[in-house]
């Protein structure tokens, strides 16, 4: 004979069992709310990556304007130092002080609001005057009958400490600097 089920009894256990254990859509909002977690864990750093990513672009474009800066520092502080040379070698300036004098003023002019003094560890001695690259430089011309040699020499103090140095860029740690022992020469024949 079959026995019955008490209807309280059948409830409770359908209730039970199908809350817990057979209910379709329990376990489908269950994978659903995972998955969804799981897409925006991905998407928050697939973002993260993209913000890296875009930070590490303007730091390498940082690096190649400072780089680009270099460059036009180091050319024209070259071209001012050779074109102040053969103009002094041209009205026949012969005098050591004079003719340094005259490079490192228009020297000043060009790096004073660009370079400021420094050791050559980088530290900050102050503003570049003209006093300091007078006392850190040196020129001279010699004249023969079938030529003229003139020489700038960035020669620094005695213990090769000093230098001029830019700081370039705004992240980045480039810099342009005119190391001790720098030097120019210029041979006119006659």
């Amino acid at each position: 004979m079959k026995q019955k089920r008490s209807r309280a009894g059948k409830d409770k256990y359908s209730l039970t069992h199908g809350f817990l254990f057979g209910s379709k859509g329990f376990y489908s909002f269950f994978v659903i709310f995972a998955m969804m977690i799981l897409l925006l864990s991905v998407g928050a750093k697939l973002s993260d990556n993209s913000l890296t990513l875009t930070k590490t672009k303007n730091s390498l474009i940082d690096m190649e304007q400072a780089n680009k800066e270099r460059t036009i520092l180091e050319n024209n502080t070259d071209r001012i130092i050779r074109l102040k040379l053969s103009e002094q070698v041209a009205k026949n300036n012969f005098n050591p002080t004079l003719m340094q004098n005259e490079i490192n003023s228009a020297l000043l002019n060009y790096l004073q609001t660009r370079a400021y003094a420094s050791s050559v560890l980088y530290e900050n001695l102050g503003p570049l005057t003209l006093n300091f690259l007078n006392q850190n430089s040196s020129a001279y011309a010699i004249q023969s009958d079938i030529a003229i040699y003139a020489h700038y020499y960035f020669t620094s103090n005695p213990l090769k400490t000093t230098t001029i140095v830019a700081r370039l860029g705004e992240y980045s740690s480039i810099y342009f600097m005119m190391p001790p022992g720098y030097s120019h020469s210029l041979v006119v024949i006659k």
